[in-house]
């Protein structure tokens, strides 16, 4: 290990090995990086050049994470118990940026995606444990997101049998034109409307002595239902198809090792914004509903907008349904991707967002299979859609122990990493 450079590296073009569009310039939603630039970035104009053309990954999977399941518990949270679970958010996000750091850094010190890695390191045995979890996790997390997707859209008085079909229509359309700029593009539009949550949240002045109440760590007693809801923030927070997706993703973009100093920014920054993002949904719900009349009356994400409604105004209430719109289709459109981008890397058939689906079949139609199905199983009549979508963020909470196990054995692999593990990668 003299080099410093990992073995597994050395001896095959990894980045190269399943699909080569996976090599070539950085072209990001916000700038260019040519691959045959080699020298440093001293100027601060050229170093936010490269921060802007390499950021999305990790704002994305940080943003995509205020989706469904994170709105349905930030908001039965506040409604139940006020501000006081401000500090688990405070707790899980640093928590969050670490995790996903790692995943970063994998992918672009390999080339490869967390699925590649997990088969290639621990067998077909696990390879199967772990894709297996992730894609029935991922087809319930879906689910979520379309009831997210008829919620928010029945605020405004729209039919889910109209709008979930559409919102599958809409993302197919989206994930399959063989650009990664554009996806990245309409990510951050829909980033942006989502931001629209921190201003109304003040807006209403909340009072400083309780937000500041709520950061510090107390319990709600051993109920099952306040049980069950502090696991769901947990799962809701940090779950697996994160893990996958970011890996992938930054593979697929081209970030190499060279810029994992940007890319640990990228994550951070999106850690920022997750945090601000879900801290102003738990404290717009506590300052529109807490009391002792809705305490624990929580029903679902889409009759706390109307209630908000009710008692803001309607313009706060269809701004978070339009935040509640954005977050699902963001969160859906990530999560079936992380399943795609696991199965191509499993089965070895070409995976990346640069290809059209002719060049892509495999990938691209195991998206659309994903989102067709979700979208399917929401419009059964009947459906519980509250308790569902709790339900599936505490399952997310208990399944995630198995992958982060798998992480941190890959990133404390010296063969794997070389100079870059968790124990030698201080910058």
């Amino acid at each position: 290990m003299s080099s410093g450079m990992p073995t597994f590296a050395r001896t095959a073009d990894r980045r190269n090995a399943l699909d080569r569009a996976h090599a070539g310039d950085i072209e990001g939603a916000l700038g260019t990086l040519h691959s045959f630039e080699t020298g440093p970035r001293v100027s601060l104009k050229r170093k936010l050049g490269a921060l802007l053309a390499i950021s999305a990954p990790g704002i994305g999977v940080m943003v995509a994470d205020n989706d469904t399941g994170t709105f349905s518990v930030l908001t039965q949270a506040g409604q139940d118990h006020g501000t006081s679970l401000l500090w688990v958010l405070l707790l899980l996000c640093p928590a969050l940026y670490v995790i996903q750091k790692m995943v970063a850094r994998l992918g672009a010190v390999t080339g490869s995606g967390l699925a590649q890695l997990t088969l290639e390191r621990f067998g077909k045995l696990w390879c199967a444990f772990s894709l297996g979890d992730l894609l029935i996790l991922n087809l319930a997390i879906l689910v979520t997101e379309f009831i997210g997707v008829a919620l928010a859209l029945s605020y405004f008085g729209a039919s889910r049998y109209v709008t979930v079909p559409a919102a599958a229509t809409v993302l197919v359309a989206l994930t399959t034109n063989a650009s990664f700029r554009r996806w990245e593009r309409a990510m951050y539009l829909m980033i942006g409307a989502d931001l629209a949550l921190i201003p109304l949240a003040l807006i209403h002045h909340p009072r400083p002595t309780s937000i500041a109440a709520g950061l510090i760590p107390t319990l709600h007693g051993a109920s099952a239902n306040s049980t069950l809801l502090l696991v769901a923030l947990i799962g809701t927070t940090i779950m697996p198809w994160q893990l996958f997706f970011q890996q992938s993703t930054v593979a697929d973009k081209q970030i190499t090792s060279r810029w994992l100093g940007y890319a640990r920014a990228d994550t951070a920054i999106g850690a920022v914004l997750f945090a601000a993002c879900a801290g102003a949904v738990l404290i717009l719900s506590a300052t529109a509903l807490s009391g002792a009349a809705l305490h624990g009356h929580f029903t679902d994400v889409g009759a706390v907008a109307r209630a908000i409604g009710v008692h803001l105004g309607a313009a706060a209430g269809a701004i978070l349904a339009i935040a509640l719109l954005n977050g699902s289709l963001l969160c859906a459109g990530a999560v079936s991707l992380s399943g795609s981008y696991a199965i191509a890397e499993v089965v070895g058939t070409k995976h990346s967002q640069h290809r059209s689906y002719r060049e892509a079949k495999a990938f691209r139609a195991s998206f659309a299979a994903g989102v067709a199905v979700a979208a399917g199983v929401v419009l059964r009549p009947g459906l519980p859609l509250g308790a569902l979508t709790t339900l599936v963020q505490a399952l997310a909470g208990i399944l995630l122990p198995s992958t982060l196990v798998l992480l941190l054995i890959l990133s404390n692999d010296e063969q794997l990493l070389g100079r870059f593990t968790n124990r030698r990668w201080r910058t």
